[in-house]
């Protein structure tokens, strides 16, 4: 009996001092990320896979009215072809470059023109859509368990289960679907080293080039303290802090996607990322959001 109530008096001692010591917050457990999955996916914590696409662009320039209805007519079939389990962000990213001019010009005249024209910061804006397999419904989640225990690829302990392996080949037939659509936009698909090093941007505030050796997005690739205030948050980074700030802009009762806010936005002089997110909503889900 006293072996017992010291043991609870330890136990709950040790409690205490663990309680009272700061919690240490990892980047790697408090993202969503899991890790890499194979050559062109990656798999988040809730078991969803993520690809993505790059759009190289187009010129617009000497296009023909039907030429940019072709183009519009490509980018509305490229959304009407993503079907319910995939949800797509589109991803604009504007970031701030110099041109470097050439210094070692005889022509004064020449000089003084390129100086007053390129001596200035343009910004490289770089396109890129999201797919994710969506999360379950707690009914789709039944389903997914029935489908486990009564069918399965494979044999022995590398069985997969059959729902999980329509999630991947979904994901990739919705891919190369979109990629179809949008060839004209010259588009290329990332591979899962670089959708890792898309998401440690974000955390980071700026890109690192590193090679995820163990396909882990691990805290050994953080190089920025993160500090969240009331409704901004900052990076620091060798002693220079950066602000940053998210802002959300939601549209409802609306069946047309409109680019005017987008096109704005990119005429800041600033740097900023802008995340569209679309998901496939049935008429019944739409009605009740």
């Amino acid at each position: 009996m006293l072996s017992n109530l010291l043991t609870f008096c330890k136990n709950k001692g040790i409690d205490y001092l663990a309680g009272a010591m700061p919690k240490v917050y990892s980047m790697a457990d408090e993202n969503n990320i899991l890790g890499i999955y194979d050559h062109h996916f990656i798999i988040t914590k809730q078991e969803n896979l993520v690809g993505a696409l790059e759009l190289q662009g187009l010129s617009y320039l000497n296009l023909m009215q039907q030429d940019l209805e072709h183009y519009f007519n490509a980018r509305q079939n490229a959304l009407d072809g993503i079907p319910n389990g995939v949800s797509v962000r589109i991803v604009a990213k504007r970031r701030k470059e110099r041109i470097k001019q050439n210094s070692h010009l005889d022509n004064s005249y020449a000089k003084a023109i390129i100086s007053a024209f390129e001596s200035k910061e343009i910004f490289d804006h770089r396109y890129y859509l999201i797919f994710e397999s969506t999360t379950s419904t707690p009914k789709s989640f039944f389903e997914k368990k029935k489908l486990e225990m009564t069918t399965s690829i494979g044999e022995g302990d590398t069985k997969t289960p059959i729902t999980f392996a329509n999630k991947h080949s979904s994901l990739k037939q919705v891919i190369q679907r979109v990629s179809n659509a949008l060839r004209d936009f010259n588009p290329r698909e990332l591979e899962s080293s670089e959708i890792l090093r898309f998401y440690a941007e974000y955390i980071n505030g700026f890109d690192i080039p590193f090679k995820p050796i163990m396909g882990i997005l691990s805290d050994s690739y953080i190089a920025s303290d993160l500090e969240f205030f009331k409704d901004y948050y900052t990076l620091t980074f060798n002693g220079e802090t950066t602000y940053q700030r998210f802002v959300g802009v939601k549209s409802y009762e609306n069946q047309t996607i409109t680019s005017v806010a987008l096109s704005s936005l990119l005429h800041y002089e600033c740097e900023l990322d802008i995340i569209f997110s679309i998901e496939p909503l049935g008429v019944f889900e739409s009605l009740n959001r």
